[in-house]
């Protein structure tokens, strides 16, 4: 009984923080996966909720730390890498989200995730202004108005006009109020 003891520990932590997460208890949860890596220090999945715990209270360098930390303990997951750029782009650091989604593209399992690297990696590249980057990828990121009207936009300083013509009516015609 004593050898499982930290195992349940550990899964009552690890259920008590992520309950308190999903409700938007974000300190109650950073807490509770403080004390599960306290406790299980090679568990990458718990810094990696207390990174996105940290996050969510806008905590950046904390959760930047964090998150880091998870990517060094196991540096397979697509998701820790997709939320330190996530992070870095509440720091405002563009051209830090574009090398880590750079890096992390071929971990990408599936269409879905590969279109929110495209997006978010492509959104860092508009607001560097390095609208060729910024197409390829906008371009590639779905049909939502938000990408489709920066790729206009992308299109249009790159001077190639029909093509932001094109991407601007797609746009209009999907938020005619907008």
């Amino acid at each position: 009984a004593l050898a499982l003891a930290p195992a349940v520990w550990a899964n009552d932590s690890l259920n008590q923080g992520l309950s308190h997460f999903k409700s938007g208890k974000y300190a109650e949860a950073a807490a509770e996966f403080q004390t599960l890596v306290d406790g299980s220090p090679s568990y990458d999945y718990g810094y990696f909720m207390l990174g996105l715990s940290l996050l969510k209270m806008n905590k950046f360098k904390e959760a930047e730390e964090n998150i880091v930390k998870a990517i060094e303990l196991n540096g397979d997951k697509f998701e820790y890498h997709y939320q330190i750029a996530n992070t870095y782009v509440k720091m405002g650091k563009n051209s830090k989200v574009v090398s880590t989604l750079n890096n992390a593209e071929a971990l990408a399992p599936n269409a879905q995730y590969k279109a929110a690297l495209y997006k978010l990696r492509g959104f860092a590249s508009f607001r560097d202004q390095d609208w060729e980057a910024a197409e390829t990828d906008l371009a590639r990121a779905g049909n939502d108005a938000e990408v489709l009207s920066r790729l206009a936009k992308a299109q249009f300083k790159l001077g190639d006009t029909k093509a932001a013509t094109v991407s601007f009516a797609v746009v209009v015609k999907a938020s005619p109020k907008d």
